[in-house]
């Protein structure tokens, strides 16, 4: 049995909560993942992408005002969707 590799899903139920300059990002994994399903992570399009194994994530540094948190899976075919929530404060 030969199994073709597919890139994983959109992530599932991202939450954003923030304090100051920190936000932690909890989520789900998408439900088709595929094999060694990693994460990257950003606050801010132009952002660079922090690559985490971990469903939940403690930013800081993250700058003041309206922020896009951006978070999408990857494995060994590929990158999924973009998974992203607008925060205010």
């Amino acid at each position: 049995v030969v199994a073709t590799p597919v890139k994983p899903g959109k992530i599932r139920g991202l939450t954003v909560k923030r304090s100051a300059a920190k936000a932690r990002l909890e989520w789900r994994e998408p439900k088709r993942t595929g094999l060694r399903i990693r994460y990257l992570v950003r606050a801010g399009q132009g952002q660079p992408w922090q690559p985490t194994k971990k469903t939940t994530v403690v930013l800081r540094k993250v700058p003041s005002g309206p922020v896009r948190f951006q978070v999408r899976a990857r494995n060994e075919a590929g990158r999924g969707p973009i998974g992203s929530i607008l925060k205010r404060k």
